[in-house]
């Protein structure tokens, strides 16, 4: 069944009688990727609530068990939806969350508040950055799902509509968003788990990329700066851009459920699956077997077609490339901090102009869809824009512990550039 004619049968389900077969359409065939980002923002609004941070602080669950966490939200939030709430494969889960939950003092504000943000926040999400917004009857099944999840856990007072969620969602923000420290660490931990996914060159700008797509009252709860106007436009475009959802077939590991990962996970759409890929590159004609190669071929893995020709080279080319790049580190150490930073953030802006034209060319190369091409690109931004204004702090003189009767210091030394 292709997307639209899935929305049409939609359109024509009764959602309080069909909401559960609406939600698993919206969360496994429609938007199984957008569903799961938007619950992943929502969890980050739960921490902008001190109450609710200064209980998981105490837990310490996130910072000494932060993937553990992540992967038993993923779990149970399976569990729930596989077979359905009524299900007993649904109702165990929801027993086992209400024995976790019953070791604390939580008031029932707090836990509507958690509901609202796990049903307003993907229907937020996917009508900004969804290949098309949610109908009237996804929007009810998903304020419907949250109104039996509530039963099942005991949730008194639940709405059943989105408006009712997204009123009670933006009232309760209103009164109890305030900055903590409890805020800060939590959200700390749970970024941490994000960027352990991730190496280690990566992780600022994992981060970076993360809170630019929060909204600024959330950041002050937080403890986080305003990100720059240039960031949130590159993130929101990046995530504007990018192809839509399958559409025709279900996630390849296990269903969103209701509680799917705090987390927000870098990648802007799901891999595509092998089939798709177009035919192998062709196999060398017999005749040039075990002959040295002297032209590299690109080929894009989508088509198989030739997209650029590279010579190969011999000993003597690569000792003159080596040596043209020491020259370049000796050039570049001689600049100084400050000539650095300026040659890094002119380099920033060339890309940003360029950044269309240097997507394209990932695709074509790599057979990454535009927006993982368009976030590779947004990575190298936000990590020039990063070691521009960070490199004299992190890696100029400093002081380090001496030894007796002794002051010491250390220094890095620029050895080279980014090729």
């Amino acid at each position: 069944m292709g997307r639209y004619a899935r929305l049409r049968e939609i359109r024509r389900m009764d959602p309080e009688r069909d909401f559960e077969q609406i939600f698993r359409w919206i969360t496994q065939y429609a938007f199984p990727w957008d569903y799961a980002r938007g619950v992943s923002v929502a969890f980050l609004r739960d921490y902008g609530v001190p109450r609710i941070s200064q209980l998981l602080d105490r837990t310490q669950e996130f910072e000494r068990h932060g993937q553990k966490r992540h992967d038993d939200t993923v779990l149970l939030g399976h569990e729930l939806s596989a077979d359905g709430f009524d299900s007993e494969r649904g109702r165990a889960a929801a027993r086992h969350l209400n024995r976790i939950h019953a070791k604390y003092r939580i008031p029932e504000d707090d836990f509507r508040y958690v509901l609202a943000t796990t049903v307003v926040g993907p229907k937020r999400w996917i009508d900004r950055y969804g290949w098309r917004p949610l109908c009237a009857n996804e929007k009810a099944a998903l304020a419907l799902v949250g109104h039996r999840l509530a039963a099942l856990m005991g949730i008194a007072d639940a709405p059943r509509t989105m408006a009712g969620y997204e009123k009670l969602l933006d009232d309760h923000e209103a009164a109890a968003f305030a900055y903590h420290p409890a805020n800060h660490r939590v959200a700390n931990a749970t970024f941490r788990v994000l960027a352990s996914w991730y190496p280690a060159v990566l992780r600022p700008a994992v981060a970076r990329f993360s809170l630019a797509l929060l909204d600024d009252p959330l950041l002050h709860a937080l403890g986080f700066p305003p990100q720059p106007p240039w960031l949130r436009t590159l993130a929101h475009r990046t995530l504007r851009a990018g192809p839509p959802s399958c559409g025709c077939c279900p996630t390849a590991r296990g269903a969103t459920g209701p509680v799917p990962a705090p987390l927000l996970p870098l990648r802007l759409r799901p891999r595509r699956p092998r089939a798709r890929l177009g035919p192998a590159p062709p196999a060398a004609p017999p005749a040039l077997r075990g002959r040295p190669m002297t032209v590299l071929i690109s080929r894009s893995p989508l088509t198989g077609e030739p997209v650029g020709k590279h010579p190969v080279h011999g000993p003597e080319e690569v000792r003159s490339a080596v040596d043209r790049g020491r020259a370049a580190a000796r050039a570049w150490a001689a600049c100084g901090w400050a000539g650095r930073r300026g040659r890094l953030l002119v380099w920033k802006r060339s890309l940003a102009r360029r950044m269309d034209e240097l997507a394209e060319l990932i695709v074509a190369e790599t057979g990454k869809p535009p927006a993982d091409a368009r976030a590779e690109v947004l990575l190298a931004l936000v990590h020039l824009d990063w070691a521009a204004r960070n490199a004299r702090r992190v890696l100029g003189r400093r002081r380090v512990p001496p030894a007796r009767s002794r002051a010491t210091s250390a220094r890095c030394s620029a050895t080279g550039r980014w090729a």
